[in-house]
């Protein structure tokens, strides 16, 4: 079996928005995940630094969620968006090993570089 990162940055929607439901059916099923950004890797250290950069240039709200997946067969890593996407294992929150979030406020104006970024904010 071959570990891969699944990389998945974007912004969480507020309750009011729209499309808040369609967005809340990923991960904890408690937030809206907007997400802007996805990739995979097989390093660990790159997806958490890459969700850190995201995050810290982002707006307030934005999240950054690494999941760990495996897959049985050998696969490219620059191949899992075409066999990956879509699987339900991405987006299962047991399979979170890493998230934050850029504190929303309205104390802090957009974008804010300096927000306090909040880890493990999901309930897993």
């Amino acid at each position: 079996m071959k570990k891969i990162y699944y990389i998945e940055c974007g912004v969480l929607l507020d309750k009011d928005n729209g499309d808040y439901d369609w967005y809340s059916n990923a991960f904890d099923k408690k937030h809206a995940f907007y997400d802007e950004y996805v990739d995979f890797t097989e390093d660990l250290e790159i997806a958490k630094k890459y969700c850190n950069d995201y995050i810290k240039n982002g707006v307030n709200g934005t999240y950054g969620i690494v999941s760990q997946v495996y897959v049985d067969y050998d696969i490219n890593v620059d191949d899992c968006y075409d066999y990956l996407i879509g699987d339900s294992d991405l987006y299962d929150v047991k399979n979170v090993i890493y998230n934050a979030w850029k504190l929303k406020n309205n104390n802090f104006k957009f974008p804010n570089k300096n927000a306090p970024i909040i880890e493990n904010f999901l309930e897993i």
